[in-house]
């Protein structure tokens, strides 16, 4: 039985298990896939430990990482992909042969997110709510895939001489009362609007009225005050499970050496709203 999971710290709302044990039924993979909170203290010798067998036999042959250890765990890796290079965080570390390589699916699963709403970014201009890891993750792929102008809205500018290193082709501008605020595509990066704190949104429904679609990466709720207010002005919109969902796709097709029918996707979110998975 191949053993997985996710670290990071505070995971205990995760859904992360049941998108990847769903993930194992459909492909015909024995595996389980678990939390483990881990204290950053930790990181240092976690990859050796997770590559020893355990109770059941064998060591774990992958982990996702999440908030705080994203950029913290790429010095304990043994090779980087270009991706994750570039954005300057891993979220997917495949172990074997006692040695790990680290990936970031986030890239690949905002894609998927886009991609399953039908939004097309190419050649278009697009404003970016949030200057934080999961912008980066978005701005590369908006990068790679033809956006022709992006602008990162954010409440400070602490992170904006990082983000114009990695990504000189951008604009950063601070949030409040920008009049810079519109484009085709508007998408939020930040934690704005997610459980428990929901009913709230990075702009305006007179700034919103700007663009033509409207993508959220949080995905609890499914339905944020963001993707709302998209709805009511008619707009396309995308909710964040979707990424979640995606991301979880492409990095099972790093652990397994697989593809994956995209499709698996729809179903997978089709199960997680039936049995109202996030409550």
């Amino acid at each position: 039985m191949k053993q997985y999971a996710l670290i990071g710290e505070n995971l205990g709302h995760s859904i992360s298990p049941y998108i990847h044990n769903l993930i194992f039924k459909h492909i015909g993979i024995k595996g389980v896939y678990s939390l483990l909170d881990i204290p950053a203290e930790n990181l240092s010798g976690l990859i050796g430990s997770l590559s020893k067998p355990g109770s059941g036999g064998t060591g774990y042959a992958g982990i996702n990482v999440t908030i705080p250890h994203k950029q913290n765990i790429m010095p304990y890796l043994n090779g980087i992909s270009p991706e994750a290079e570039r954005i300057g965080a891993v979220n997917t570390v495949k172990i074997c042969d006692n040695a790990a390589y680290g990936y970031n699916t986030d890239y690949y699963g905002f894609g998927y997110m886009l991609e399953t709403a039908g939004i097309d970014i190419s050649g278009k201009n697009i404003a970016v709510f949030g200057s934080g890891g999961a912008s980066r993750s978005a701005i590369a792929y908006l990068l790679d895939n033809g956006a022709a102008e992006i602008n990162v809205f954010s409440k400070s500018s602490v992170r904006f001489d990082g983000l114009k290193a990695s990504f000189p082709q951008i604009q950063c501008n601070l949030l409040e009362k920008n009049e810079k605020i519109h484009g085709h595509i508007a998408i939020n990066t930040t934690p704005v609007g997610m459980f428990p704190i929901t009913g709230q949104a990075v702009i305006s429904e007179k700034e919103a009225q700007r663009f033509e679609a409207l993508a959220d990466i949080v995905y609890n709720p499914i339905e944020t005050e963001f993707i709302k207010i998209g709805r009511r002005l008619g707009k396309a919109t995308q909710n964040g499970l979707y990424m979640l969902i995606g991301q979880a796709l492409k990095a099972q097709e790093i652990f397994q050496n697989i593809s994956i029918d995209p499709q698996l996707g729809e179903e997978i979110y089709k199960d997680i709203i039936e049995n109202k998975i996030l409550g």
